[in-house]
């Protein structure tokens, strides 16, 4: 288990997902805490599917670890 997984439980993630959906829907793609957040969702993604994030990210990309 690693720092995200020992850091943020499941609730967290949860809430995580559904405040990227509301800012995206808002259309508010720019801001600081969406990309966070994105960053964070999209490693998780990558964790849960035993990628490893520094060679599989996606163009422009960054993978931040929370």
């Amino acid at each position: 288990m690693d720092a995200y997984e020992n850091d943020c439980g499941d609730s967290a993630k949860h809430e995580a997902v559904n405040r990227l959906y509301e800012l995206a829907r808002e259309g508010d793609t720019a801001s600081g805490e969406y990309v966070q957040l994105d960053s964070q969702v999209y490693a998780g993604l990558l964790r849960a599917y035993g990628v490893k994030p520094e060679t599989t990210a996606a163009p422009g990309r960054e993978i931040q670890y929370a």
